[in-house]
């Protein structure tokens, strides 16, 4: 996978955002993943191997697989796109309770964010209703719903006896945010479809009984004689701080149309498809010619494809100007057919995120690339514990480090953000400053990626509260703003032991240089912190209470450029934070208080003794209890345990000792107490068990081994080399001036 393009980013308007899109293709016999994002492709798709008899519509969705109208009749699905055995059928438009013929029912499906299906179904009078299939709540319907017997859905009818509807594309989340249907129109959510020779926009919910509104009709639009419509879309292009929405739609003769629905103006040719294809391009296909058209909200791009001549093209706007003069220009081509077969495509299905198969990446395993090919992540020699390996990943951009917002040079768009969001800062002593506060991330996610994980059904409950340690923060380099990835997993994905995940910080951010992962003598606190905090597993509590929270803890483990980190698995991994300069806790001279001490040059010193602390209770609390249902027993025996605690108990007072003595100028006994320290360290090490047991379904041996290498590695990159001949002074409030 690749990375936004420059003038791909320049298209979004400021906020945080979620940055990775999956393009498939299907035909009526196969679904085929395009593969734009990846610059080093050796072919330009890759057959998924999900196939139907007669597929005429498809929705692809981050978290829940595939979804298609099959046979005009079937809602096909496959939970598990990498295990093509495993379609089942929902439900079926011949059912009784949705009252449509019996011959090709329905004519066009989609599935939108919450995991509704929106149906176009044809009646015995030729007339088509509009209708939305949900899952039951229980055994029961809400009220003026049908159920759908002998399935767990319920149907409505949204609107009844329309002309011909072929195609749908749900307006939900963030789109429907900004997104006016018409110029004086409040943003609506909703359904846009081609019905006839229009564009309709289909308000759901629809608590008035609104009528539908017409985005363009066939005059409007500008089709000429009998030129048809065959698929539609919506794209949003900004405008300074606000949006401009389009329907966007193909016609049989090959014209992409454009027409704004808040703003004025007639429909106008921004593409067209026979005039701009190359005339080397050979004909692959005798089958009725169809033009498929969807947009990516996340990407800015648009996706044409061309039954006949086998390709699916992407395509840009010019920053945010769109018009009859300006329309888009085309960016890659890329074909359906080739050794692995010839695919006519029908039409392209779009969902946020890209999908990653763990069981590939026993070696290294490069999953994003810029447009150059230069690698900007990867896993090395993962390992798991369990048949399932899927998992999806989510890029998430520009994320505000809200505990800074008093900060006058904070951006004022993200104050704003900020202070919609007040939980987003924890605060748990009431401190009042960056330096005790943890930040929250799940509140600042996108709100598009929280529904589709809270409504997947992949984690029971939803996300919960992602906490980032008061140890790092997003520095003025960055704007305050920082960024990270989301891996949502299969629930039965369970990792064995570690592996190695590396970051190229400046590719990812795009800009020459960043802090670095290289210790710099004269600058130790410049350091691209990596972070992770598991969204299915607790770690360390935040405020003394011995409760277990969601809390990250630094990963980086060594540095070749990319930042190399060492992990137990994969959940939200912040990737350009810093260390913080300010610490929060016991000091030099009031070793029984808690106190916020800025600008600390015993930084690392207190950053090693929080991640011992916390590498204590991970071993205490979480290895060596049964915390984790299922389990069934803990990880770690507890002969195994009793060791490993007097090893770390051994260590630590070494360490303290080290530490202690670096307040006063710098003599051999700090250097002894340091090495000692190591010695006890690696011992400890070297007593954790090599694998991890299959009962350990939270990979707490490999947690406990991960945080005791990576404080191994800080303290001998960092904390050691940070202790200065004269001692360090600010906690005692003698610096010379």
């Amino acid at each position: 996978m690749s990375l936004l393009s420059t003038a791909a980013v320049a298209q979004q308007a400021q906020g945080t955002r979620q940055a990775l899109d999956t393009v498939d293709s299907f035909n009526p016999t196969s679904i085929i993943e395009m593969q734009f994002q990846d610059p080093d492709r050796t072919q330009d798709f890759i057959n998924l191997g999900l196939t139907g008899t007669s597929m005429s519509a498809c929705q692809l969705t981050s978290l829940d697989g595939m979804f298609c109208l099959d046979q005009g009749k079937f809602i096909k699905h496959w939970p598990e796109i990498d295990e093509p055995g495993t379609s089942v059928t929902e439900f079926s438009c011949g059912h009784a309770a949705l009252g449509l013929v019996a011959t090709n029912p329905c004519s066009a499906m989609t599935v939108n964010q919450s995991g509704a299906f929106l149906l176009a179904g044809k009646k015995s009078n030729n007339k088509y209703n509009l209708i939305k299939v949900i899952a039951k709540t229980g055994s029961n319907c809400p009220t003026g719903w049908s159920a759908l017997s002998g399935t767990p859905y319920c149907a409505r009818v949204l609107y009844a006896d329309r002309s011909e509807l072929l195609d749908l594309v749900p307006i939900t989340g963030e789109e429907a945010a900004r997104f006016k249907p018409c110029p004086t129109c409040t943003p609506k959510s909703g359904i846009l479809a081609v019905e006839g020779k229009s564009i309709m926009f289909f308000p759901d919910p629809n608590p008035t009984s609104a009528l539908p509104t017409e985005i363009g009709n066939a005059q409007t639009l500008g089709l000429v004689g009998n030129e048809k419509l065959l698929s539609a879309a919506l794209l949003q292009v900004p405008n300074g701080s606000d949006f401009d929405s389009y329907g966007v739609a193909t016609t049989d003769n090959g014209r992409v149309i454009a027409k704004k629905s808040s703003g004025a103006g007639a429909g106008f040719e921004a593409f067209n498809i026979p005039a701009e294809r190359a005339q080397s391009t050979p004909q692959c296909s005798t089958a009725t010619q169809n033009y498929g058209i969807r947009t990516s909200s996340k990407s800015g791009k648009t996706y044409i494809s061309d039954r006949q001549f086998c390709y699916v093209k992407s395509l840009d706007t010019d920053l945010s100007l769109l018009n009859e003069l300006v329309g888009f220009d085309a960016d890659q081509t890329l074909a359906t057919t080739g050794s692995a077969g010839t695919f006519p495509p029908t039409n392209t299905t779009l969902a946020p995120g890209i999908n990653i198969d763990l069981g590939d990446c026993t070696g290294t395993c490069s999953y994003l690339k810029n447009q150059n090919g230069d690698v900007a992540a990867s896993f090395i020699g993962v390992r798991l514990n369990s048949s399932e390996d899927s998992a999806t990943a989510f890029q998430i951009l520009d994320v505000p480090d809200c505990r800074q917002d008093g900060n006058p040079a904070f951006p004022a768009a993200m104050k704003a953000v900020c202070d919609a969001h007040p939980a987003a800062v924890v605060d748990p002593d009431n401190v009042g400053h960056p330096a005790a506060q943890l930040l929250n991330v799940t509140e600042l996610l996108p709100p598009d990626v929280l529904e589709i994980i809270n409504t997947s059904g992949n984690l029971p409950g939803g996300l919960p509260d992602l906490l980032i340690s008061r140890q790092y923060i997003a520095t003025s380099r960055t704007d305050f703003l920082f960024d990270l990835f989301l891996y949502i997993t299969q629930p039965e994905v369970h990792f064995q032991g570690n592996f190695v995940a590396e970051y190229d910080v400046p590719i990812l951010e795009g800009v020459p240089e960043t802090l670095g992962c290289e210790p710099d003598p004269d600058d130790l606190i410049a350091m691209d912190v990596v972070s992770n905090v598991s969204e299915r597993y607790r770690s360390t509590d935040i405020n003394g209470d011995n409760f277990p929270e969601y809390v990250d803890t630094i990963t980086n483990f060594g540095c070749r450029n990319p930042t190399r980190t060492f992990q137990k698995g994969i959940s939200a991994v912040s990737y350009n934070l810093a260390p913080n300069p300010d610490t929060y806790g016991p000091t030099y001279l009031f070793p029984n208080s808690k106190l916020v001490t800025e600008g600390n040059d015993a930084v690392f010193v207190r950053l090693a003794q929080s991640l011992l602390d916390d590498l204590q209770f991970v071993l205490d609390k979480l290895a060596c209890t049964n915390f984790d249902a299922g389990s069934g027993q803990p990880p770690l025996s507890a002969t195994v345990c009793s060791s490993l605690r007097s090893k770390l108990a051994n260590a630590e007072i070494k360490y303290n000792k080290c530490y202690e003595a670096a307040f006063s100028p710098k003599n051999s006994t700090t250097d002894e107490n340091c090495n000692a320290g190591n010695t006890q360290l690696n011992n400890f090490i070297s007593t954790i068990p090599a694998t991890t047991p299959t009962r350990d379904i939270g990979n707490r041996v490999g947690d406990v081994r991960a945080r005791a290498n990576i404080l191994f590695n800080l303290i001998n990159t960092r904390t050691i080399p940070s202790m200065t001949l004269g001692g360090f002074c600010v906690e005692e409030g003698d610096c010379p001036p």
